[in-house]
């Protein structure tokens, strides 16, 4: 047997919400070039096979049944006694996850991926890490930007010093802080480090679909990032820019896109020093953003890589969106 390589056996999966983040938002694109949901990640990654998927609504089985060629089920508990699964990704609506939680853990599986964020209010989200911690469960919260590589790539820019000192960075954001500025609060500690100081700077009273979306700052280690609202209903708005002593970083449209601009001498103001006009891309691959978590995950249950996105730092993130001051 010396010299001779063996596949290890797939990591079971379940899906439990078949809506948009399970497998609706990258219906009918080409699968080669898109993987926006979980449903298609753990279809699509050669360490996994996707054996079941879960929703009350039948529309909704029959298209992943027909779409991946894996079994349906009503609810995790019509699954069949013997169905062994490494991973069980709860992608059900926020106020359903905790139940769906509870259910998913009583199946044992090596790991629960979690939507964002980790429970309706800190004190849930405080009792799923104590419930998973009792049954020996690990808990992932799909903060997917974590494992993008463009993410990775800024992180390392920054790290390294390579955009200078950094001043400040702005954040917009539309959907509600819960929904979709949690992902931005969360992003800029994963790039900046713990926060500190944190202050309402506008009105508490705009809100999408009740949730709330104030204006509002932070400090993340010594750099005051500002979040700024929008109205979903005008459009979406998704943008990060970080400024440094020697360039600036664009994080624009969900990171569709990813620019770095670097300080030049400008040619018409002659003794200032300006923004260039032309910046360097840096290569994004959001549109596969699902298919990286899934790496993660199979990288963490194989070799016990480390998680940039586990139960733990998700709570310092919702228990940021919780504090008494933001």
């Amino acid at each position: 047997l010396i010299g001779r390589s063996f596949p290890l056996e797939q990591l079971s999966a379940a899906i439990v919400g078949l809506g948009r983040i399970g497998q609706l938002l990258d219906e009918g694109l080409d699968a080669a070039t898109h993987c926006l949901t979980h449903s298609q990640a753990f279809s699509s990654h050669p360490d996994f096979k996707l054996i079941a998927g879960v929703d009350p609504n039948a529309d909704l089985r029959t298209k992943f049944s027909t779409r991946f060629s894996s079994k349906a089920f009503a609810s995790l508990n019509d699954l069949p006694k013997e169905t062994r699964l490494d991973v069980i990704s709860v992608a059900g609506p926020t106020n359903q996850n905790f139940q769906i939680f509870k259910q998913a853990i009583e199946l044992k599986p090596k790991l629960i991926l979690m939507e964002k964020p980790l429970g309706s209010d800190v004190s849930q989200a405080h009792e799923i890490l104590r419930i998973s911690k009792s049954a020996g469960v690990s808990v992932a919260v799909n903060f997917m930007r974590r494992a993008e590589p463009g993410v990775l790539e800024v992180q390392k820019l920054i790290s390294s010093g390579q955009i200078g000192k950094i001043q400040k960075a702005t954040v917009t954001y539309s959907k509600g802080l819960l929904n979709n500025g949690s992902h931005f609060v969360d992003l800029m500690r994963f790039w900046l480090g713990a926060s500190s100081h944190h202050q309402i700077l506008g009105s508490l009273n705009a809100n999408f679909e009740g949730d709330p979306e104030p204006d509002f700052g932070i400090r993340f280690g010594n750099v005051p990032v500002y979040f700024l609202s929008g109205r979903e209903e005008y459009y979406s708005l998704r943008d990060i820019q970080i400024f440094g002593s020697t360039a600036a970083i664009s994080y624009l449209r969900g990171g569709q896109k990813i620019e770095v601009t670097n300080v030049v001498e400008s040619q018409l103001y002659r003794g200032y020093r300006f923004l260039s006009f032309d910046g360097r891309e840096l290569s994004t691959q959001i549109n596969r953003v699902q298919y990286f978590v899934a790496d993660q995950i199979s990288n963490y249950l194989r070799k016990g890589t480390a998680l940039n996105f586990d139960g733990s730092s998700a709570l310092l993130t919702i228990c940021l969106l919780y504090t008494s001051d933001a």
